[in-house]
């Protein structure tokens, strides 16, 4: 499990180097040693780069990737190496820190920095949210300039900002209603809920059969660790996956689609909450089921606390 969130984040960092327009190799093997990325210099220089994954600042992390940095630019090229390496660490990192160590030509690039980097590619920053385990609705981009490292300079393209939102919107409102557009629907829906929900809810997969293959989820995803509604879901109504359904009706939502929505729930699998993404609102039937669906879950709840 944790190899393929490690895999997720170097595949996140290449994707964010190819967006910002800087060479780079992966994976590099020198002697008996392999480097995460290898990054080319307009100056011909090659920058070492070392990428961590955590969610808290652990400091003895940070040296152990400092050390392994530094035993990387003895046994490279002396005459090919860049004065500074390069430290990617998926978490807050303090200023003092960050200031020690580049004193030893190491520069730690921490989530509010990676937030600077790719602050006008939406599309990045959902894919950041996806594979990280905690919520960053509380970092703020930090500014860093790249570009007294590798000689890396940002675009006028990479400053113009997109409101991705209003894109959405009109797309949306060129969807045709009914099976026609279903599809479409459910494109365009995962897109608005991973940009909405995307602090509080991870791992997203789409179109996953369940059942014995005999029904299909249209997007499922994990609650992250936290405090609020989100947590609330875990906590009473155990809850860890969410379940998303998109009806591109054209009309209104009935017990029907409530009875085949709740066949993908299940309770052992942490599985009990599911939200239907429709153009219309639910019938009184609809509503009815609903509630009454809730309230066992929450009975359930506070039985169990009685115990």
């Amino acid at each position: 499990m944790f190899f393929f969130f490690f895999q997720k984040v170097d595949d996140f960092v290449s994707e964010m180097f190819q967006y910002l327009n800087i060479e780079y190799q992966r994976e590099v093997a020198i002697k008996d040693k392999r480097i995460d990325f290898i990054l080319k210099g307009d100056n011909n220089l090659d920058t070492i780069v070392e990428v961590k994954e955590t969610k808290s600042n652990n400091s003895e992390l940070i040296i152990n990737a400092i050390n392994q940095l530094k035993i990387y630019r003895n046994i490279y090229n002396k005459q090919k190496v860049n004065k500074y390496s390069i430290l990617f660490f998926f978490s807050n990192v303090d200023k003092n820190q960050k200031d020690y160590f580049l004193k030893d030509n190491i520069v730690i690039v921490d989530i509010a920095n990676i937030l600077y980097l790719i602050k006008n590619n939406e599309g990045l920053i959902n894919n950041l949210k996806n594979i990280l385990p905690y919520s960053i609705i509380d970092v703020i981009p930090e500014k860093i300039e790249l570009d007294k490292y590798l000689n890396y300079k940002e675009t006028s393209e990479k400053e113009k900002s997109i409101c991705i939102e209003d894109e959405y919107i009109r797309k949306i409102k060129t969807i045709k209603k009914g099976k026609e557009g279903s599809r479409e629907f459910e494109v365009i829906g995962e897109k608005i809920i991973k940009l909405l929900f995307g602090d509080y809810i991870y791992n997203w997969k789409s179109q996953i059969n369940c059942n014995d293959n005999l029904q299909r989820i249209d997007l499922i995803g994990k609650v992250k660790k936290q405090e609020g509604f989100w947590n609330m879901l875990y906590e009473i109504y155990k809850s860890r996956y969410i379940v998303f359904e998109f009806k591109n009706y054209n009309d209104e939502i009935t017990q029907n689609e409530v009875y085949s929505t709740n066949k993908y729930l299940y309770r052992e699998a942490l599985r009990t909450v599911a939200i239907v993404i429709s153009r219309y609102k639910m019938n009184a039937n609809a509503k009815k089921i609903c509630s009454e669906y809730m309230e066992k879950l929450l009975d359930d709840f506070l039985i169990g606390l009685a115990k």
